[in-house]
């Protein structure tokens, strides 16, 4: 991740652009989980597009073929190319086909954007897979992610959006690891000033470290 023309800080960003691990404490953006997100992505949304008859283990295959272009010269080595791949596949039918009849979702990788005035700070929060549930909604967000930050990420964000009446409280928010398989559930934090906290906290350290201008 460059450094922004202005403040806007997405999810994403924060998953994939600030620190890489919890043993370094540099900001080393992982370009191999950056192009791995953006291929499931492109699988996910092909999927949930397909009408329901057709949503099978081989399209699942069918479509990571198509839309699989991540340079291997981005892993560690030939084998942590290959070990990412068949655990992404292995997690994707996993998790896709225990969905293969649900209803076409209400949300598919939508962008949602909000100007928070105490942050001076836009916040864009992407949503992955949205559907109606009889009292409100199901959020599922696929990462390829085992960065420690990646949940609180996702959670303060996404609960400024409720608190501030952009998004409708959900019933279900469900962070599904593809690389290990794990499935955890957020839960809306009801302080909104411990996440604005957060993301203030978290803007300091982006700008210090040049990802965006100074505001």
């Amino acid at each position: 991740m460059g450094m922004r023309d202005g403040n806007v800080l997405s999810d994403e960003d924060m998953m994939y652009g600030w620190l890489c691990c919890d043993r370094c404490g540099n900001v080393m953006p992982p370009e191999w989980m950056r192009a791995v997100q953006n291929t499931v992505n492109q699988v996910i949304q092909a999927y949930y597009r397909l009408p329901v008859e057709r949503r099978s283990g081989i399209r699942i295959l069918e479509l990571i073929g198509r839309y699989w272009r991540v340079d291997a010269k981005l892993f560690e080595s030939e084998y942590h190319y290959h070990e990412v791949l068949l655990k992404t596949t292995d997690h994707l039918m996993q998790y896709l086909l225990n969905d293969h009849r649900a209803d076409p979702p209400v949300f598919l990788f939508e962008e949602l954007h909000a100007f928070i005035k105490e942050l001076d700070l836009s916040l864009q929060l992407n949503l992955h897979v949205v559907h109606w549930s009889p009292d409100s909604l199901n959020i599922k967000k696929y990462v390829v992610s085992d960065n420690p930050y990646v949940l609180d990420a996702f959670k303060h964000i996404i609960s400024v959006f409720c608190h501030r009446g952009m998004l409708s409280f959900p019933e279900k928010i469900a962070v599904i690891n593809l690389l290990n398989g794990s499935q955890k559930t957020v839960e809306i934090e009801q302080d909104l000033q411990k996440s604005l906290d957060y993301l203030r906290l978290t803007k300091t350290s982006l700008q210090e470290n040049g990802f965006f201008l100074p505001g």
